[in-house]
C-alpha cells in the first residue's frame, strides 16, 4: 500500500502491509490503483483486516470516479475480530457509468498505537445497475 500524494510505502509484514504510526492525513491507496467499469445503479465493496496495537479506530473508504475526478466517501463499519484485529467494511451504489477506482481508503483515525497493518483486500462489484 503507499499513502496518497507522498507515495510513501508501507513495508511488507508477512501477509500484511504495514505502517508505523501516526498516518496523518492521508489517503491509503494500493501500489498500484485498481479502476472498474461499472454501470449506474452498481454497487461497489471494499473491505480490509486492520491490525492495530491502537485503542480505537474509525475512518471512511472513498470510492472515486476518474471520469469527473470525485470522491464518494463512505465511513466504514468495523467489526472487531480479536483484541487488535478489525474488519473494515463499506458499499457504495453508483450513480453514473464509468471507471472506478477500488480498494481506497480515505480516512484513517486510530487513537494511540504504534502501527496498523493491512491485509485480505476485498473488493466486489454487484452488476444489478444498468437497467
Amino acid at each position: 500500500m503507499r499513502k496518497g500524494g507522498t507515495d510513501a510505502e508501507s513495508i511488507i509484514h508477512g501477509h500484511a502491509q504495514r505502517f508505523a504510526l501516526p498516518l496523518g492525513e492521508v489517503e491509503l491507496l494500493p501500489k498500484t490503483d485498481i479502476f472498474v467499469n461499472v454501470l449506474s445503479g452498481d454497487t461497489l465493496s471494499q473491505s480490509f483486516v486492520i491490525e492495530t496495537d491502537a485503542t480505537s479506530i474509525n475512518g471512511s473508504f472513498t470510492f472515486f470516479m476518474d471520469n469527473t475526478a470525485s470522491h464518494h466517501i463512505v465511513p466504514f463499519n468495523v467489526q472487531q475480530l480479536t483484541a487488535t484485529k478489525y474488519l473494515v467494511s463499506a458499499s457504495y451504489t453508483t450513480g453514473t457509468d464509468g471507471k472506478w477506482r477500488i480498494l481506497d481508503i480515505m480516512r484513517l483515525n486510530l487513537t494511540g498505537g504504534t502501527y496498523v497493518e493491512f491485509s485480505n483486500p476485498y473488493a466486489a462489484i454487484d452488476l444489478s445497475g444498468g437497467g
